[in-house]
């Protein structure tokens, strides 16, 4: 089963993988910064991998669940895109944005 950990638990742990540094330093010398959350495109989930459903991953969309947490949130301009299953490239459209945008090298920092 799922254990879903205290937000500050949360909190912890991404402020001790230091992806706000990262984040600050990109955002200083103008390397575009997008994030991806885990989020159903439907309240219901009808839409999620199969991987998704079988272990109960179900984050409605627009839900608490969904958000980027407050120390690493987006910037107003910031692309977030939302995943339905567990890889990024076959559940988004994020090789269709790095591709307009001109983005050849990726950086990937983060955890499920």
């Amino acid at each position: 089963p799922f254990v879903r950990e205290s937000d500050e638990q949360i909190a912890q742990l991404i402020m001790a993988a230091k992806p706000a540094c990262m984040q600050r330093e990109c955002r200083r010398t103008g390397v575009e910064v997008l994030f991806t959350v885990i989020e159903n495109l439907t309240l219901d989930g009808r839409d999620r991998s199969l991987d998704y459903k079988i272990s109960g991953f179900n984050v409605p969309r627009g839900s608490w669940e969904a958000q980027v947490i407050a120390p690493i949130e987006p910037s107003i301009d910031e692309i977030v895109l939302p995943k339905t299953s567990s890889g990024v490239f076959n559940s988004t459209m994020i090789e269709y944005v790095l591709r307009n945008i001109g983005i050849e090298t990726v950086l990937v920092s983060g955890f499920l």
